[in-house]
């Protein structure tokens, strides 16, 4: 069975990434469904996107940063959203006293001042701190690691401070109770950006959520494991 061609799949890279991290869906999807990549700067951008291209019947696919901002336009777009599928995304990034499924608040804030130092050996360890350790350890995986990060533009520095702030300030907890869509969460059992739990805690207080989990897989699952994701993305699309 094939999918319906009229279904327009937007996916949304993350932090320090850009649309080429998309290269295994795009290539899976594009005969079968439109397929749309913008590049990500924040939240509005990503809607203007959506309506002034007057996209509607939408299956919106959010990775991490991309993920947040697609759980924002779930609930600002339910007319024109009629799937989310969110990989490796958390409702809340940063660590709090009643959510410790997150990265710690010491951690993103080495990362944000490393940022004004040396971008490029903070973007070389975030990009590894990606991946399991199994992910690591296979053989190809210095291939693997350039989708993520040799081969994305270079990303402006405020672009990735802008990204930053809204990781560390963003609590999307509040939001999940309003989300009616269809929604698949897809989480790698190994991430360690976004822990796994986050996911579990989503699946919990998403009315209509699926919950994938990916075993040996770290924050990218759709990099090194595309086929069993295309193949997750396409059950759900088709219903």
């Amino acid at each position: 069975m094939r999918c319906k061609k009229s279904k327009n799949i937007v996916f949304i890279h993350g932090w320090a990434s850009g649309p080429y991290v998309w290269i295994h869906q795009v290539s899976h999807f594009k005969d079968k469904h439109k397929v749309h990549t913008p590049e990500l700067i924040d939240k509005n951008n990503i809607k203007d996107f959506i309506v002034k291209n007057g996209l509607k019947d939408i299956c919106l696919v959010g990775w991490s940063l991309g993920g947040m901002i697609s759980l924002k336009l779930a609930t600002e777009l339910k007319d024109k959203i009629r799937h989310l599928v969110l990989i490796d995304t958390t409702p809340r990034f940063v660590q709090s006293e009643d959510f410790q499924c997150a990265i710690s608040k010491n951690t993103i804030e080495k990362i944000h001042s490393r940022i004004k130092t040396d971008v490029n050996a903070t973007l070389e360890w975030f990009y590894k701190f990606c991946f399991s350790p199994n992910e690591r350890s296979r053989s190809g995986f210095s291939e693997i690691l350039k989708i993520t990060g040799d081969f994305v533009a270079p990303v402006n520095q405020d672009t990735l401070l802008s990204g930053l702030k809204f990781l560390m300030q963003t609590d999307l907890r509040p939001d999940l109770a309003g989300i009616d869509m269809p929604v698949l969460i897809i989480h790698g059992d190994q991430d360690r950006v976004c822990p796994p739990d986050a996911a579990r805690f989503m699946a919990g207080n998403i009315k209509n959520a699926k919950l994938a989990i990916i075993e040996n897989a770290g924050h990218v699952p759709f990099i090194t494991q595309p086929e069993n994701v295309n193949a997750l993305i396409e059950n759900f699309i088709l219903g």
